[in-house]
């Protein structure tokens, strides 16, 4: 399935001057799972450096970025984060 094919499961505008992406995408990915962020396994760690993410998204950034986290494929283009199957 090409990713133009996979259905979003998530999609939402942020603005990344109040939430941090990383601290986004870990919720996002929370809620779908209907677990506590906390209690969320492999840790975003585990698939991504949150540190970078928060350093290179950014309200004024214009970059896409995309990686999987377990069956996720997470999309950030802008101030849009995607969330949909890999």
């Amino acid at each position: 399935m090409g990713e133009s094919d996979t259905a979003v499961l998530l999609q939402s505008e942020q603005e990344w001057s109040n939430t941090e992406p990383s601290i986004a995408v870990v919720e996002a990915i929370a809620g779908l799972e209907n677990v506590e962020a906390k209690d969320l396994a492999p840790r975003l760690f585990d698939c991504a450096d949150p540190e970078s993410l928060n350093t290179l998204i950014t309200d004024n950034s214009e970059i896409a970025i995309s990686f999987p986290y377990e069956d996720y494929r997470i999309q950030i283009d802008g101030n849009t984060l995607s969330v949909s199957y890999d």
